[in-house]
């Protein structure tokens, strides 16, 4: 084929990428579309054929997003047959619109029952045709990884779909002694977990906590000292550190008081946490399933599935069987041999029998600690006879025992004709007009604030633009201009795109642009930009050309993106504008 053939259309495309799309754990991308059939057979297509290229195929090989409704029914069906002790359940509308979807695998059910009785909960936005939310519910196995227990899928997050998912989850996993969830304060998830699990204890991402100040402008010293409030493991502490809050910031202390203190801090929890103060597995799994959310339903189950939990799976049991140790944890420095052992002139009885230290780490996290570790060594006992269960070799072995299988391909389903009558129609979501909007690159709103939050700047006359000049030696320097009107009215300056200007200034330089630095300069006087100089900042000013022949005088604080702002100080104004004038065909 040659380049820029218009009969290479995007369905003809189609079919030369369809079977990098086979396999799911390859990753099609327009730019490799574009970039192989440059290779193969010469020819130049641009990056939205190359997208609707790679719809086409995939639609091919799955269906339409909108098939992958129809078939959801049945993709769940042959998921129980293929992976026994699975639940899954859907929920439509009286139209057979799609409203809820949960599942969860048996080999996740009963790996469950190994892991300690912390679920962390989040959802994230779906950005396939029909969007909607993904719920997520993680625990930690035994060896502090992540262990992914349910998914969920719904229209958005409210009470609605939290408590439809939280039911569903209870019906699969049920529930467990000293069960506690732990998620962001999102009020639907909380309305979920008080309506379904009523019993259960309902504890808050400290995290999430520390973002929610900062947000609300709080001092960095009064975050550090939440931060140690909510990690400490004695209420005393506790108190201790809300009580220095409350001398340095009264209205903090107050906004952090409006929660109970056993839905954050760790010392005064009903129940234990463990190690988990924050929901950082959920959102490192949301990180995982980034590429996963932009597939169709059936696509993206497909690639959590095979390219997560199936591999995950299989590496950790081979992982757990090679471990020689009969405790996946590590082993902590001890300082002292003695059953109280002293530290930094503080004593510490630890009770081996009760399993207790005076530090409290040993029965909050069910795991010997320096303290309890000194006083096992003294003795010369086996350390995993004092870890809980959930830490053993044993656990972690049982937890991925069972395996997952893949449904495999629609045309090796065996399904009852009750389960293919059961037509699933999409999302109710009306599919906006025109392409999908993807940022690519930074643009300027990104390196200087969007426009309204520089709209000062703006009405002022102020266009961001940059030129790009040759350094000191020979090292290029990308500046980037605040360029101010001196003269003319803003509303011509706004007419003008940063490539405009930089246009201008290039047909200029040669004959209109004259270094008034040493006539205007005295107007600023240096000790009152003396901030921006040591930044490696250099006021500058040239004259170009403006619209109807009007004569615009530009000011302009050049900031040095590359190199060193000392290079940058050792250029004069006049320096500056002798380069911009030299290499003007340099302008970006």
């Amino acid at each position: 084929m040659k380049a820029d053939q218009r009969h290479a259309t995007s369905k003809l495309i189609s079919g030369y990428i369809i079977d990098n799309l086979r396999d799911p754990r390859f990753e099609v991308t327009p730019a490799f579309v574009m970039t192989e059939m440059q290779k193969l057979h010469g020819l130049d297509n641009g990056y939205h054929k190359a997208w609707r290229a790679i719809q086409l195929a995939s639609a091919l090989i799955r269906g339409t997003p909108e098939e992958n409704y129809e078939l959801l029914s049945s993709y769940l069906y042959m998921m129980t047959s293929k992976n026994p002790r699975t639940y899954t359940n859907i929920k439509i509308d009286d139209n057979n619109r799609f409203l809820y979807m949960f599942y969860a695998y048996g080999s996740s059910i009963s790996g469950w029952n190994n892991c300690r009785p912390v679920i962390a909960v989040d959802a994230t936005f779906l950005k396939s045709k029909f969007r909607g939310i993904l719920m997520i519910s993680v625990s930690d196995d035994a060896n502090n990884q992540i262990f992914p227990l349910a998914f969920g899928i719904a229209e958005s997050e409210n009470n609605n779909s939290y408590e439809w998912y939280f039911s569903q989850l209870r019906n699969a996993i049920g529930s467990r002694e000293n069960l506690i969830f732990l998620a962001d304060r999102h009020q639907a998830i909380a309305y979920g977990i008080a309506k379904v699990y009523p019993e259960i204890h309902h504890g808050i991402c400290i995290y999430h906590l520390e973002q929610n100040l900062k947000r609300r402008k709080v001092k960095s010293e009064v975050i550090k000292l939440f931060q140690s409030a909510a990690r400490v493991y004695m209420c005393k502490e506790f108190d201790l550190y809300m009580s220095d809050i409350a001398k340095v910031d009264k209205k903090t202390y107050d906004y952090l008081m409006e929660e109970p203190p056993e839905r954050g801090a760790r010392s005064c929890s009903l129940r234990r946490r463990y190690d988990m103060l924050t929901t950082n597995i959920v959102e490192s799994m949301n990180s995982v399933l980034l590429e996963a959310r932009e597939l169709p339903i059936l696509r993206m189950i497909d690639f959590i599935q095979v390219l997560k939990l199936q591999r995950w799976f299989y590496e950790r049991r081979n992982e757990a069987k090679g471990t020689f140790y009969d405790v996946s944890c590590w082993v902590f420095l001890v300082d002292s041999w003695r059953s109280r052992v002293e530290e930094e002139g503080i004593t510490f009885l630890v009770d081996l029998n009760k399993r207790t230290c005076d530090g409290f780490q040993f029965q909050f996290n069910e795991l010997p600690y320096i303290h309890a570790i000194a006083a096992i060594e003294k003795r010369n006992i086996k350390k995993s006879n004092f870890c809980s269960h959930w830490y053993l070799k044993e656990s972690w072995l049982k937890t991925y025992e069972r395996q997952i299988h893949p449904v495999g391909h629609t045309d090796s389903w065996i399904v009852p004709e009750t389960v293919k009558s059961q037509i699933v129609k999409p999302l109710d979501f009306k599919v906006p007009p025109g392409r999908r909007l993807q940022k690519i690159a930074a643009t300027v709103a990104d390196k200087f604030g969007h426009r309204d939050r520089v709209e000062g700047f703006w009405k002022a006359g102020v266009l961001p633009f940059a030129l790009a000049v040759e350094g000191p030696r020979s090292r290029k320097v990308v500046i980037w201009c605040f360029a101010i009107a001196s003269y003319g009215s803003h509303s011509r300056m706004r007419l003008w795109s940063p490539g405009e200007i930089a246009l201008r200034v290039a047909e200029n330089c040669s004959n209109s642009c004259k270094q008034i630095w040493s006539s205007r300069s005295r107007e600023v006087p240096r000790d009152r930009v003396e901030g921006f100089w040591k930044a490696g900042v250099l006021p500058f000013a040239f004259a170009v050309e403006g619209l109807r022949s009007q004569k615009v005088v530009i000011w302009c604080f050049a900031i040095a993106s590359y190199g060193s702002r000392s290079r940058m100080r050792l250029w004069s104004p006049g320096e500056i504008a002798l380069r911009v004038r030299v290499y003007g065909h340099a302008f970006a």
